[in-house]
């Protein structure tokens, strides 16, 4: 399985590409996620409106 990992015992996907289905011969973009963690604390503030505009 490329791009399948398991994570903290969870399956997760650390490969994507997105690609503009409107152009034709679009290579798209990829993104590889190489580091994750899962139930993080993130402090509330964090979600304020002024943080989120920054």
């Amino acid at each position: 399985m490329d791009g399948i990992k398991k994570v903290q015992g969870r399956w997760f996907p650390s490969r994507f590409i997105f690609k503009d289905a409107l152009k034709r011969n679009s290579k798209g973009t990829e993104w590889v996620i190489e580091d994750i963690q899962f139930d993080v604390e993130i402090p509330e503030h964090i979600f304020l409106k002024a943080a989120l505009r920054k």
